[in-house]
């Protein structure tokens, strides 16, 4: 059989197997979870996440809302735990998630939220990475500005600035042979 007869008879059976109904789809059926149905306001129901935590990643400095959405009959209430320890009730905290507010490493952890009702308790849990940027660091205290004009260099506009840091010096005695005077 030629490449010709053969694609042809590739197309006939891939064409025969989409439209037989007992073949499955090779693409992703989307359902909601039974859990993520719609809770009546009358029906009882335990907490379900409808949008669970998401590792996330952000720079030192920033701020970042871990975000929540929760469903249950009576209203969960939520619990937030940062490396299985609790954080303190505060106003950061409200039923869409959590706000973590100028980032810095210590942050950075598995965060968990405990939704929990008279019918039960569902978790949800993702890592937090901080990222050091370096902003906002100051400079180390031997490191100096240096503000003489001449320092500057020529044709430069706006703000510039030069640092300079005093070179490191080592002390030799006279009694200590100097690895430079062993010239041989």
């Amino acid at each position: 059989m030629s490449k010709v007869g053969l694609l042809q008879a590739f197309r006939k059976a891939t064409m025969s197997q989409a439209s037989d109904p007992s073949t499955p789809s090779r693409r992703a059926k989307v359902t909601k979870p039974a859990a993520a149905k719609a809770v009546s306001p009358d029906e009882p129901a335990p907490p379900c996440f409808v949008r669970k935590l998401r590792k996330a990643a952000v720079g030192t400095g920033c701020d970042i809302r871990l975000r929540v959405s929760v469903l249950g009959n009576p209203e969960p209430k939520l619990r937030w735990y940062r490396n299985k320890r609790p954080l303190p009730p505060s106003e950061a905290q409200d039923p869409g998630g959590l706000w973590i507010r100028d980032c810095r490493t210590c942050d950075a952890g598995l965060y968990t939220c405990v939704a929990s009702n008279t019918l039960g308790e569902a978790t949800s849990s993702a890592v937090l990475a901080v990222m050091d940027l370096g902003e906002g660091r100051r400079l180390p205290q031997h490191i100096v500005p240096v503000k003489a004009p001449e320092l500057m260099s020529e044709g430069a506009r706006g703000k510039s600035a030069t640092y300079w840091a005093p070179p490191d010096t080592t002390w030799y005695s006279p009694a200590v042979s100097h690895p430079s005077t062993n010239l041989a």
